[in-house]
């Protein structure tokens, strides 16, 4: 039995907004025109009144579906786990069955698309944790563990707070995890980037041997390892894609002995793609 929620995720009005404003009243009028095709003009083109008709009724129908999965939708965040309701469905998520947390940021500015990192996340996190919440920011946080799924987005109020909770809830625990796997022998797999006694590796390729990476650092969207002495990366990988990311980073020094004490401001590297 879990306690009261520490934190409730109140989904944006924006989507009811603007499908209440824009997609109903669209076919709202689709479904009068052929009304009124139908009834009061009964002109040729039947057919293509039909199809209208069609579209129409399927417009409303997605308008009354949005609705009413952004009004019943609400997220919780509990000392015990995360919950989420959406229509009919619930999903409850124990801390301690948590796999993977993936955070995604996308900065937006002056109409388009500039950059997408999580770096942009993560230095608006070290700074404020409000920033993400700001209209500069798209965010997207999922929550992967005992064969469920959590999605949140900034439309649920107050994901970038959810995400920095269920990070200091889950992360201590994978680290610790991970470490006993290498130094035992064994490989701490992070979607295709992987850690080992041999090294840092990027997919099929051989390990990179600790000794020879300068560093392993989320750079313009993309997890890199930079090798010593060299100005390319010597592998890869888009962050989004990257599960428990602040968990690779940390690992990466504990196992060489950098000493570093990494926070979320010790991820950024350049903002933009």
């Amino acid at each position: 039995m879990w306690g009261p929620p520490l934190q409730t995720l109140h989904r944006s009005l924006t989507a009811r907004v603007l499908t209440i404003l824009f997609l109903l009243p669209m076919g709202l009028g689709l479904l009068y025109l052929t009304y009124y095709a139908a009834t009061v003009k009964r002109g040729p083109g039947s057919g293509a009144t039909a199809l209208i008709g069609l579209c129409a009724a399927a417009i409303v129908a997605l308008s009354v579906w949005i609705i009413y999965r952004e009004s019943t939708r609400q997220v919780w965040v509990h000392n015990e786990g995360i919950k989420l309701k959406k229509g009919s469905q619930f999903i409850a998520i124990a801390w301690d069955s948590v796999d993977e947390i993936f955070l995604h940021a996308v900065k937006v500015q002056a109409g388009g698309l500039i950059g997408m990192a999580v770096s942009a996340a993560v230095e608006a996190l070290s700074k404020d944790p409000f920033d993400l919440d700001k209209s500069s920011t798209n965010v997207t946080v999922t929550i992967v563990g005992g064969g469920q799924k959590i999605k949140m987005t900034k439309a649920d109020k107050g994901c970038v707070q959810a995400f920095r909770f269920a990070s200091e809830r889950v992360n201590p625990r994978l680290l610790d995890k991970f470490a006993r796997v290498v130094r035992e022998g064994g490989t701490a797999q992070f979607n295709k980037i992987s850690l080992s006694l041999q090294g840092v590796a990027f997919g099929n390729k051989a390990p990179i041997p600790f000794a020879e990476v300068e560093k392993l650092e989320v750079d313009g969207g993309f997890i890199k390892a930079k090798k010593k002495g060299k100005w390319l990366s010597a592998g890869s990988m888009m962050t989004a894609q990257v599960p428990n990311a602040m968990v690779l980073i940390t690992l990466f020094d504990t196992l060489t002995g950098s000493g570093q004490v990494r926070t979320e401001k010790d991820l950024v590297g350049r903002q933009y793609v």
